[in-house]
């Protein structure tokens, strides 16, 4: 997945948000909307979990380090 996609992520869902408040269910592109806002939604939580993930390896990659050169000496 592209990188700026990721970053607008947000954008995509409050627009595809606002699409759908303006289309009547029994209209065509209704269900693909509907889709679409799934999808992006599921891709901006992955994003989400991703980053939390790497954050706390982070934090434990630090801490680790910190630790090692006191047992060392």
């Amino acid at each position: 997945m592209p990188l700026a996609m990721s970053l607008d992520s947000p954008r995509y869902k409050l627009l595809l948000n606002e699409l759908l408040k303006h289309t009547d269910t029994d209209h065509a592109d209704h269900q693909g909307l509907v889709k679409a806002l799934e999808l992006v939604t599921a891709v901006a939580t992955e994003i989400n979990d991703a980053m939390k993930e790497h954050d706390r390896r982070q934090v434990r990659f630090v801490a680790v380090n910190n630790v090692a050169p006191c047992l060392c000496s």
